[in-house]
């Protein structure tokens, strides 16, 4: 489970090069089947996971997502991704085993986001005039 908040966390690129980089560094592969989607859906083998293992996963959502909303500062969650386990295999050493993983960028600010020059306001306002001039010549030529 990962999560990306404006002004706390780090861009949702940068996690998820995070999350990537992560699995690189993991000698084992990941038991998901080669060149499937999220849900982990073979050719013809689909996954089912027990109403436990749901369970489990929901309530470490559902606490991440309350941490979320109540915008705790400082938040209960050091991480912006965390990895669980339900059984010992692969990454993990037991059930229930969860796995932070760091994310080395820089975090995101509102006014990081927002970089503005009068260079590039000009350049923009060039562009949107030669659009406009060009739609008025052909609804006069029309």
């Amino acid at each position: 489970m990962a999560r990306s908040r404006e002004e706390h966390e780090h861009p949702s690129y940068a996690i998820r090069q995070a999350l990537n980089d992560y699995y690189e560094g993991v000698d084992e592969d990941p038991p998901v089947p080669a060149r499937s989607g999220y849900d982990g859906e073979g050719e013809d083998a689909v996954f089912v996971a027990l109403d436990s293992a749901v369970s489990a996963i929901a309530a470490h959502i559902s606490a991440l997502s309350i941490d979320t909303l109540l915008q705790n500062d400082p938040s209960e969650y050091d991480y912006p991704i965390y990895i669980i386990g339900l059984q010992r295999a692969w990454i993990f050493d037991s059930a229930f085993h969860v796995q932070p993983v760091r994310v080395d960028a820089p975090r995101r600010t509102r006014g990081a986001s927002i970089v503005k020059s009068p260079e590039q306001d000009s350049f923009v306002q060039g562009l949107v005039k030669q659009k406009l001039d060009e739609i008025i010549d052909q609804s006069g030529n029309a």
